[in-house]
């Protein structure tokens, strides 16, 4: 409620929307405004659709994080989407810092400025773990990053408490569906990643983790 809190005090208009698990949200060229979203509760996770058949995961967004779609830079001749997809229940609040600009207060605008800061520092990490030459060490990576910011540890076994389809892990790591479920199935006999019957992903032993990038 803070967000909205503020943006009401500053006379910021605003838009606040539910997406259900798996639903998304698509920002393209008809979309005249740059339009800014912060991350009230959930998890968004952002992709960059060009010419509808090369996707890039950009970044995985959770609350409090910010960010922005701007597609007026970008020439005619390609076309250009993002695609945010809701992984558990999330709730934005959408607003256009262009149309608003000039009627932040200094309070509500270091409070977006803060928000920009913490997620790019999550672009980073994301990019960083994107670049690995090798897709084992993209997937574990991933994995372990997801364990930093969203898991719990419960009888020596690190919960992730919610469930990434095998499409969107596919584009995330950058391989396609069937060599992604292979892969697991690997880890999954490895006793270092499972997929519970209650559909969570659990890292089984931090070791058998670290061996992979030995074999």
């Amino acid at each position: 409620m803070k967000w909205i809190n503020n943006f009401v005090n500053a006379n910021i208009s605003y838009y606040v929307y539910k997406l259900n698990k798996g639903d998304c949200i698509l920002y393209t060229r008809q979309v005249k405004e740059k339009k800014s979203i912060i991350i009230l509760h959930g998890i968004l996770c952002i992709f960059k659709i060009i010419d509808t058949n090369k996707i890039y995961p950009l970044i995985l967004l959770t609350k409090d994080d910010y960010t922005n779609f701007n597609l007026n830079g970008i020439t005619h001749e390609i076309q250009v989407k993002y695609k945010a997809v809701a992984f558990e229940t999330t709730y934005i609040i959408s607003f256009s810092l262009e149309k608003q600009k000039y009627k932040y207060k200094e309070k509500t605008l270091i409070k977006i400025i803060q928000a920009q800061e913490k997620t790019l520092k999550k672009y980073e990490i994301f990019n960083k773990i994107l670049r690995f030459k090798y897709i084992k060490h993209r997937l574990i990576q991933f994995i372990l990053f997801l364990s930093l910011e969203f898991g719990f540890v419960y009888k020596k076994q690190v919960i992730i408490p919610f469930q990434i389809p095998i499409k969107y892990l596919s584009s995330i790591i950058g391989i396609n569906e069937k060599t992604m479920s292979k892969l697991i199935k690997i880890y999954n006999q490895r006793t270092i990643i499972k997929y519970s019957l209650k559909r969570t992903n659990y890292i089984i032993d931090i070791e058998n983790i670290k061996s992979i990038f030995f074999y």
